[in-house]
């Protein structure tokens, strides 16, 4: 009887342990969601899972630029990241997004336009449309820019907050970029 008992217990605790285990059974629900929309009306949608991304159809490296369109401070050095852009355009997904404080605010399409002009641009800025901080998910200091950047698996690689040296962060870019070559070369 102890024998039939103790089997019993074994295959409760391996059934539950194997629904436990199943990745299947965690929803995506269980994560932070957010929904952007570019000036273009492009949508986008993000899932936050620990220090990684998951976003449809999106296999190259990233680089996040988040930007508060009251920051006069986050403007210094845009000239830099307007190089990045143009420089990587072909090797990464660079994903300029307008940042408020006010959850009241409306989409950013005039604040998005003057920046283009002032600054001449030709960014395709986001903005959340769910009315959900994404810039919570990073731990900032400051209210300055915030660039983030991920690789081609979607997994943080590193963030800069602040005006950072172009160079800092090109050399980051190309150290990606050279291990996803070498791991292609190495496939047969």
């Amino acid at each position: 009887m102890k024998i039939k008992a103790s089997i019993y217990l074994f295959v409760l605790f391996a059934l539950l342990f194997m629904a436990g285990c199943n990745q299947g059974s965690f929803s995506k629900k269980a994560y932070p969601e957010y929904h952007l929309k570019s000036i273009s009306g492009k949508k986008l949608e993000i899932t936050v899972i620990k220090n990684r991304l998951e976003i449809p159809n999106q296999h190259k490296p990233l680089l996040l630029f988040f930007v508060q369109p009251s920051c006069n401070l986050c403007f210094m050095g845009i000239e830099h990241i307007k190089r990045l852009q143009e420089t990587y355009k072909d090797k990464i997904t660079f994903i300029p997004i307008l940042i408020t404080n006010d959850s009241n605010r409306n989409p950013y399409s005039d604040e998005a336009k003057i920046i283009n002009q002032t600054y001449d641009l030709d960014f395709d800025f986001y903005f959340a449309v769910d009315k959900k901080n994404f810039l919570e998910n990073f731990n900032c200091q400051t209210d300055t820019n915030l660039l983030v950047l991920y690789d081609h698996k979607l997994r943080l690689v590193q963030d800069y907050e602040g005006v950072i040296p172009e160079e800092m962060v090109e050399f980051d870019i190309n150290q990606l970029l050279e291990q996803m070559e070498k791991k292609n070369v190495s496939k047969p």
